[in-house]
Protein backbone atom coordinates (compact mmCIF):
# COMPACT_ATOMS: atom_id res chain seq x y z
CA UNK A 1 0.00 0.00 0.00
CA UNK A 2 1.33 2.98 -1.06
CA UNK A 3 1.65 6.63 0.94
CA UNK A 4 -0.96 7.97 -1.49
CA UNK A 5 -2.98 4.65 -0.97
CA UNK A 6 -2.79 5.78 2.82
CA UNK A 7 -3.48 9.25 2.82
CA UNK A 8 -6.72 8.55 1.20
CA UNK A 9 -8.21 5.92 2.91
CA UNK A 10 -7.02 7.29 6.28
CA UNK A 11 -9.20 10.47 4.65
CA UNK A 12 -12.52 9.48 3.80
CA UNK A 13 -12.59 6.27 5.24
CA UNK A 14 -13.70 8.52 8.60
CA UNK A 15 -15.74 10.36 6.56
CA UNK A 16 -17.50 8.22 4.82
CA UNK A 17 -18.16 6.51 8.56
CA UNK A 18 -19.76 9.66 9.70
CA UNK A 19 -22.21 10.09 6.48
CA UNK A 20 -23.54 6.67 7.66
CA UNK A 21 -23.70 6.95 11.15
CA UNK A 22 -24.13 10.50 12.16
CA UNK A 23 -25.32 12.18 9.44
CA UNK A 24 -28.60 13.08 8.26
CA UNK A 25 -28.05 13.59 3.85
CA UNK A 26 -31.22 15.79 3.46
CA UNK A 27 -29.62 18.19 6.70
CA UNK A 28 -26.44 18.90 5.87
CA UNK A 29 -25.44 21.83 8.67
CA UNK A 30 -22.16 23.67 8.98
CA UNK A 31 -21.50 21.60 11.80
CA UNK A 32 -21.44 18.40 9.65
CA UNK A 33 -19.43 20.62 6.70
CA UNK A 34 -16.67 21.42 10.07
CA UNK A 35 -16.66 17.81 11.13
CA UNK A 36 -15.64 16.45 7.80
CA UNK A 37 -13.56 18.80 6.87
CA UNK A 38 -11.36 18.08 10.58
CA UNK A 39 -12.24 14.43 9.58
CA UNK A 40 -10.16 14.68 6.13
CA UNK A 41 -7.51 17.05 7.89
CA UNK A 42 -7.04 14.24 10.84
CA UNK A 43 -6.38 11.32 8.20
CA UNK A 44 -4.01 13.45 6.20
CA UNK A 45 -2.21 14.39 9.27
CA UNK A 46 -2.18 10.77 10.86
CA UNK A 47 -0.53 9.59 7.23
CA UNK A 48 2.41 12.11 7.61
CA UNK A 49 2.77 11.70 11.23
CA UNK A 50 2.57 8.12 11.30
CA UNK A 51 4.08 6.75 7.73
CA UNK A 52 6.55 9.06 6.68
CA UNK A 53 7.73 6.28 4.70
CA UNK A 54 6.60 4.38 1.46
CA UNK A 55 5.56 0.80 1.00
CA UNK A 56 2.97 0.37 4.03
CA UNK A 57 1.79 -2.47 5.04
CA UNK A 58 -1.62 -2.83 6.25
CA UNK A 59 -1.09 -6.06 8.15
CA UNK A 60 0.77 -4.77 10.38
CA UNK A 61 -0.69 -1.26 11.06
CA UNK A 62 -3.41 -0.99 13.80
CA UNK A 63 -4.72 2.23 12.45
CA UNK A 64 -5.40 1.24 9.12
CA UNK A 65 -6.92 -2.15 10.62
CA UNK A 66 -9.37 0.21 12.71
CA UNK A 67 -10.22 2.22 9.85
CA UNK A 68 -10.89 -0.69 7.87
CA UNK A 69 -13.11 -2.37 10.46
CA UNK A 70 -15.33 0.41 10.49
CA UNK A 71 -15.61 0.74 7.12
CA UNK A 72 -16.78 -2.61 6.90
CA UNK A 73 -19.65 -1.98 9.40
CA UNK A 74 -20.94 1.10 7.70
CA UNK A 75 -20.87 -0.66 4.41
CA UNK A 76 -23.05 -3.48 6.42
CA UNK A 77 -25.43 -1.04 7.70
CA UNK A 78 -25.90 0.58 4.27
CA UNK A 79 -26.48 -3.12 2.69
CA UNK A 80 -29.00 -4.07 5.47
CA UNK A 81 -30.86 -0.58 5.55
CA UNK A 82 -30.91 -1.31 1.28
CA UNK A 83 -32.00 -5.41 1.76
CA UNK A 84 -34.74 -4.68 4.79
CA UNK A 85 -36.31 -1.57 2.13
CA UNK A 86 -36.38 -4.00 -0.84
CA UNK A 87 -38.04 -6.50 1.40
CA UNK A 88 -41.00 -4.41 2.92
CA UNK A 89 -41.64 -3.18 -0.36
CA UNK A 90 -42.01 -6.96 -1.74
CA UNK A 91 -44.16 -7.23 1.60
CA UNK A 92 -46.22 -4.82 0.72
CA UNK A 93 -46.38 -5.72 -2.73
CA UNK A 94 -47.49 -9.29 -2.36
CA UNK A 95 -49.40 -8.43 0.64
CA UNK A 96 -47.14 -10.06 3.22
CA UNK A 97 -46.67 -9.52 6.86
CA UNK A 98 -43.13 -8.27 7.73
CA UNK A 99 -43.03 -10.53 10.43
CA UNK A 100 -42.82 -13.48 7.97
CA UNK A 101 -40.21 -11.99 5.67
CA UNK A 102 -37.76 -11.37 8.62
CA UNK A 103 -38.50 -14.71 9.59
CA UNK A 104 -38.37 -16.69 5.99
CA UNK A 105 -36.28 -14.40 3.37
CA UNK A 106 -34.37 -12.28 5.60
CA UNK A 107 -33.40 -14.95 7.85
CA UNK A 108 -32.53 -16.65 4.86
CA UNK A 109 -29.83 -13.84 3.44
CA UNK A 110 -28.36 -13.24 7.10
CA UNK A 111 -27.40 -16.98 7.51
CA UNK A 112 -26.31 -17.71 4.42
CA UNK A 113 -23.02 -16.16 5.24
CA UNK A 114 -22.64 -18.69 8.01
CA UNK A 115 -23.32 -21.55 6.59
CA UNK A 116 -20.79 -21.65 3.56
CA UNK A 117 -18.82 -20.63 6.77
CA UNK A 118 -19.91 -23.47 8.93
CA UNK A 119 -19.90 -25.79 5.63
CA UNK A 120 -16.35 -24.78 5.56
CA UNK A 121 -15.23 -25.76 9.28
CA UNK A 122 -16.61 -28.90 9.29
CA UNK A 123 -15.63 -30.30 5.55
CA UNK A 124 -11.67 -29.25 7.39
CA UNK A 125 -12.29 -31.48 9.90
CA UNK A 126 -13.49 -29.26 12.91
CA UNK A 127 -16.80 -30.43 14.06
CA UNK A 128 -17.07 -29.64 17.40
CA UNK A 129 -15.85 -25.81 16.31
CA UNK A 130 -18.68 -25.54 13.81
CA UNK A 131 -21.60 -27.20 15.94
CA UNK A 132 -20.74 -24.54 18.57
CA UNK A 133 -20.62 -21.69 16.53
CA UNK A 134 -24.01 -22.84 15.25
CA UNK A 135 -25.08 -22.06 18.77
CA UNK A 136 -23.11 -19.64 19.59
CA UNK A 137 -23.66 -17.22 16.76
CA UNK A 138 -27.32 -16.72 16.80
CA UNK A 139 -27.10 -16.80 20.52
CA UNK A 140 -24.72 -13.89 19.96
CA UNK A 141 -27.10 -11.95 17.34
CA UNK A 142 -29.85 -12.18 19.44
CA UNK A 143 -28.30 -11.50 22.94
CA UNK A 144 -26.47 -8.50 21.47
CA UNK A 145 -27.89 -7.32 18.42
CA UNK A 146 -31.49 -6.98 19.94
CA UNK A 147 -29.96 -5.88 23.16
CA UNK A 148 -28.04 -2.67 21.55
CA UNK A 149 -30.49 -2.31 19.17
CA UNK A 150 -33.13 -1.51 22.18
CA UNK A 151 -30.51 0.11 24.13
CA UNK A 152 -29.80 2.48 21.34
CA UNK A 153 -33.48 3.30 20.42
CA UNK A 154 -34.91 3.26 24.01
CA UNK A 155 -32.05 5.79 25.20
CA UNK A 156 -32.75 7.82 21.65
CA UNK A 157 -36.91 7.64 21.46
CA UNK A 158 -38.25 6.23 25.23
CA UNK A 159 -40.08 3.11 25.22
CA UNK A 160 -40.47 1.22 22.31
CA UNK A 161 -43.74 0.19 21.27
CA UNK A 162 -43.98 -2.64 18.53
CA UNK A 163 -47.11 -4.62 17.02
CA UNK A 164 -47.00 -8.62 17.95
CA UNK A 165 -48.25 -10.20 14.93
CA UNK A 166 -49.88 -13.38 15.21
CA UNK A 167 -46.80 -15.83 13.37
CA UNK A 168 -44.72 -14.31 16.14
CA UNK A 169 -45.51 -16.41 18.93
CA UNK A 170 -45.79 -19.42 16.45
CA UNK A 171 -42.28 -18.76 16.11
CA UNK A 172 -41.86 -18.39 19.54
CA UNK A 173 -43.05 -21.96 20.68
CA UNK A 174 -41.54 -23.39 17.55
CA UNK A 175 -38.08 -22.33 18.83
CA UNK A 176 -38.78 -23.99 22.01
CA UNK A 177 -40.17 -26.78 21.03
CA UNK A 178 -36.69 -27.01 18.95
CA UNK A 179 -34.74 -26.19 21.93
CA UNK A 180 -36.52 -29.01 24.23
CA UNK A 181 -36.10 -31.59 21.08
CA UNK A 182 -32.38 -31.29 20.97
CA UNK A 183 -31.96 -30.90 24.91
CA UNK A 184 -33.58 -34.32 24.86
CA UNK A 185 -32.77 -36.39 22.28
CA UNK A 186 -29.54 -35.75 21.72
CA UNK A 187 -28.37 -37.00 25.04
CA UNK A 188 -30.78 -39.79 25.51
CA UNK A 189 -31.21 -41.20 21.92
CA UNK A 190 -28.49 -40.13 20.20
CA UNK A 191 -25.55 -40.33 22.83
CA UNK A 192 -24.44 -36.68 22.13
CA UNK A 193 -23.58 -37.76 18.56
CA UNK A 194 -24.48 -35.17 16.10
CA UNK A 195 -25.41 -38.02 13.09
CA UNK A 196 -26.80 -37.69 9.46
CA UNK A 197 -30.20 -39.35 11.09
CA UNK A 198 -30.58 -36.03 13.23
CA UNK A 199 -29.48 -33.98 10.29
CA UNK A 200 -32.94 -35.24 8.19
CA UNK A 201 -34.97 -34.72 11.41
CA UNK A 202 -33.58 -31.25 11.79
CA UNK A 203 -34.33 -30.42 7.91
CA UNK A 204 -37.77 -32.09 8.37
CA UNK A 205 -38.14 -29.04 11.74
CA UNK A 206 -36.80 -26.46 9.28
CA UNK A 207 -39.52 -27.54 6.43
CA UNK A 208 -42.50 -27.80 9.00
CA UNK A 209 -41.52 -24.35 10.13
CA UNK A 210 -41.64 -23.02 6.91
CA UNK A 211 -45.09 -24.47 6.08
CA UNK A 212 -46.02 -22.96 9.85
CA UNK A 213 -44.83 -19.75 8.96
CA UNK A 214 -46.42 -19.36 5.33
CA UNK A 215 -49.69 -20.66 7.09
CA UNK A 216 -49.84 -18.33 10.19
CA UNK A 217 -48.76 -15.39 7.73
Amino acid sequence: VGRVHAALFLSLGPVFAYFVFAMDPKEVGNTDVAIISLLACAGLVSTLVLYPGSGLSPASSGLLTAVAFVQGIAWMDICADEIVAVFQTLGRVLGLPEAFLGATLLAWGASSGDLAALMATARAGHGSMAISACFAGPLFQLLMGTGCSLLYVGLNRGNILMEIHSNLPAMFGFALVLMLFLSSAVPLIFRYRFTKNLGYILFGFFTCYVVLMSCTG
